[in-house]
């Protein structure tokens, strides 16, 4: 656009004000200002002009740069989410307690989304249904803990799709959930939380009012945070699990401990009973082969020294037995005593 006085292009005030300032005694400059067309349209320009030394007039170009600053504005948007994405997610992997990162996460995601209402559901495939593991807002925290089947709700199509799903008008919704208490909701929008490939929650937040748009840059953010989110939680449940395990080894160890003091224990007590056992047979034994030594010294009957001298080999052979069962009750005690003897 070529222009020779400031009535070719309309300036808002303050543009005009700094274009006067920035060009003094006709000096040349370029930078971009808002403008304002006959029609009351604005575009950003691009301004390359001189100023007359009276500032009466005006001469140089302008190039409508509108498209460029949306970009612009785009670009830095997105990187101003992905500032604070980047900020949430090392808050949220720093957090390894499930109930506090759960809050967590609603928090963040509800705030993003203005709204107050939010909850997180997690899958249970052994049972064929979900359940909501924490809520937040008036709505949704009575149904904590509640299990719904697969196929009800927007959740269902959110795990079964894989991606997000939004439902402007709740209120006519098909596949709503029975309950009375979501008569109020209008709006919903719910994010699948997935680890790899595998589905294994969902995240939604909700709206009440009027059925609203959700700009795309916003469902775009939230889309960005359930993916932090879920390795959040993949993180938080794999330290539980490993507490969980270290907890199971630390009992099974304990529960290990105290079996072998029990066994101790019993062998101990089992030992000792053999020892004092064997001291209470050794000492009639010891009489029986004595007194049958000195009946076959004194008898002379064939038939009746047979007979004790049967008497006198079993009292011996049992009095060798007992003297075995104590030497075992000593090792086993670590009282053996060895002696060093010539062969």
């Amino acid at each position: 656009m070529l222009f020779r006085s400031a009535e070719d292009v309309l300036f808002f005030f303050a543009a005009r004000e700094t274009l006067l300032e920035r060009f003094e005694n006709g000096f040349l400059d370029r930078f971009e200002v808002l403008f304002r067309r006959k029609d009351a349209s604005s575009f950003w320009g691009e301004m390359c002009a001189v100023v007359a030394p009276d500032g009466k007039s005006i001469g140089g170009v302008v190039r409508d740069v509108t498209e460029r600053k949306k970009n612009e504005l785009s670009l830095k948007e997105q990187l101003c989410s992905l500032s604070m994405l980047t900020e949430i997610g090392a808050d949220l992997m720093a957090e390894l307690d499930s109930d506090s990162l759960l809050q967590k996460v609603l928090r963040y995601a509800t705030s993003s989304m203005n709204t107050v209402h939010g909850s997180i559901s997690f899958v249970d495939f052994a049972t064929g249904e979900r359940y909501v593991r924490w809520a937040q807002g008036p709505i949704l925290s009575a149904f904590k803990g509640v299990r719904i089947p697969f196929g009800m709700g927007l959740g269902g199509e959110v795990v079964a799709a894989g991606k997000r799903r939004i439902v402007k008008d709740y209120k006519n919704y098909g596949n709503r959930l029975p309950h009375h208490d979501f008569d109020c909701i209008s709006t919903s929008v719910g994010v699948p939380l997935r680890w790899k490939e595998q589905v294994f929650g969902y995240l939604s937040v909700y709206y009440e009012g009027e059925p609203r748009e959700i700009e795309d840059a916003r469902l775009e953010h939230l889309d960005q945070f359930a993916f932090l989110a879920s390795m959040a939680l993949h993180n938080a449940r794999l330290y539980e699990d490993a507490q969980r395990e270290i907890a199971d080894r630390r009992r099974l160890e304990e529960e290990l401990r105290e079996a072998t003091l029990e066994a101790r224990r019993a062998n101990e007590a089992k030992s000792d009973f053999l020892a004092r056992m064997s001291h209470e047979i050794r000492t009639p034994l010891n009489v029986l082969t004595g007194v049958s030594d000195l009946l076959l010294e004194r008898t002379i009957d064939p038939e009746l020294r047979e007979n004790l001298s049967m008497i006198a080999q079993a009292g011996k052979f049992l009095t060798e037995m007992v003297n075995d069962i104590l030497d075992f009750s000593k090792i086993e005690a670590g009282m053996i005593e060895v002696e060093r003897v010539q062969f």
